[in-house]
């Protein structure tokens, strides 16, 4: 029954408790089948930290520690799992607390996100910067703070958003804010939107429509290399009534790593996850 190796476990001083899954120690039966199986009782073997810190519950083999009595620092538990006859085996910790960092974007100096501006009836997306979290092991949410209905985030891992306003929004500036937050400190940040007025010439009565606006040539497909920036311009778009051209642009699986923006796609695929076939689907506006 050898040692199990060293576990190395991060929390914040402002957590109420962290209960830790002690792993079932295991031993084999030496004799017959009549001996009695082996079983471990768990306790606490020693411990450098302050006293009453660190609890172990032997039946459900867990681990409790209590952040606010610990304070900040490095601290080794053994963990000590002994048999009826006396034999044992341990498990060692690493036990580090820490003071709490908010969660930030890397690579922005102060609170304030580049601006953006749009036309009505467009759309834009732009990525966010990658978040950092001093502190390891946490989870971290994103959100968006009195935006408007027509900005979101462009997919469920929050690493851009998407700006599509219409008529029916105001053209003007929006100010909103992206909070990052780990459940313990937040950081916001101001994101100004600018949207500009439209410049389609609305017409009351439509007379005759000679067809669909279209591209003067076909699109091409594209073979990305992870790690490499690739840019695709779309080609001329076309109406036969020289009516207003408004262009939606259906990412689909490619969302996460691509940026559209006035008629120009920008792919950075970075991650082996990124992998594969995608299709973008135009619409028309």
């Amino acid at each position: 029954m050898p040692a199990t190796p060293m576990t190395t476990v991060y929390f914040v001083v402002q957590e109420v408790t962290r209960v830790i899954e002690i792993p079932r120690f295991t031993a084999d039966k030496i004799i017959s089948a009549t001996t009695v199986d082996p079983v471990f009782t768990y306790s606490l073997k020693s411990f450098t930290g302050p006293q009453n810190a660190v609890d172990i519950a032997s039946l459900t083999r867990t681990m409790t520690i209590d952040p606010k009595i610990f304070g900040v620092g490095t601290y080794i538990a053994i963990v000590e799992g002994k048999l009826q006859d006396c034999q044992s085996t341990t498990a060692s910790y690493t036990l580090i607390c820490e003071e709490n960092v908010a969660p930030k974007y890397t690579g922005v100096v102060g609170f304030d996100l580049p601006s953006l501006t749009i036309t009505q009836e467009s759309m834009l997306i732009s990525s966010l910067p990658p978040i950092f979290d001093p502190n390891p092991d946490q989870k971290f949410t994103v959100s968006l703070i009195n935006a408007p209905s027509f900005v979101d985030f462009k997919d469920s891992f929050h690493t851009g958003i998407i700006v599509e306003p219409t008529l029916s929004n105001s053209p003007c500036l929006y100010t909103i804010i992206i909070r990052l937050s780990d459940g313990f400190a937040t950081t916001q940040y101001i994101l100004d939107i600018q949207v500009t007025p439209s410049l389609a010439k609305l017409s009351l009565i439509k007379i005759t429509n000679q067809g669909a606006p279209f591209l003067i040539t076909p699109l091409q497909k594209m073979i990305l290399q992870r790690g490499e920036v690739s840019t695709y311009t779309l080609p001329k778009i076309v109406d036969p009534d020289g009516d207003q051209i408004g262009i939606k642009v259906n990412m689909g699986g490619a969302a996460s790593f691509t940026e559209y923006q006035n008629g120009t796609f920008t792919f950075q695929p970075q991650s082996m996850a990124q992998g594969g076939k995608f299709m973008i689907k135009r619409t028309q506006g």
